[in-house]
């Protein structure tokens, strides 16, 4: 199950942040290089969609495939 995540879409990659008290801390980065558009999560998949494709992540981020 995907634990309280903040999913930010960026120009450079996908930024996974979890809850740190108050803050959001981010704890690792994806897909670098590639132009995030757009993203959607539930359980454990991750779908980004960039200029170069739609990318899948069935463990919470931590491997993807095109």
């Amino acid at each position: 199950m995907l634990p309280p995540l903040l999913l930010l879409a960026t120009s450079n990659g996908l930024s996974l942040c979890e809850r740190n008290g108050n803050d959001w801390r981010e704890q690792t980065r994806a897909l670098i290089d590639h132009e995030i558009t757009c993203v959607a999560a539930r359980s454990d998949l991750i779908l980004a969609g960039t200029t170069d494709g739609l990318f899948r992540s069935g463990d919470s981020g931590q491997t993807w495939s095109a």
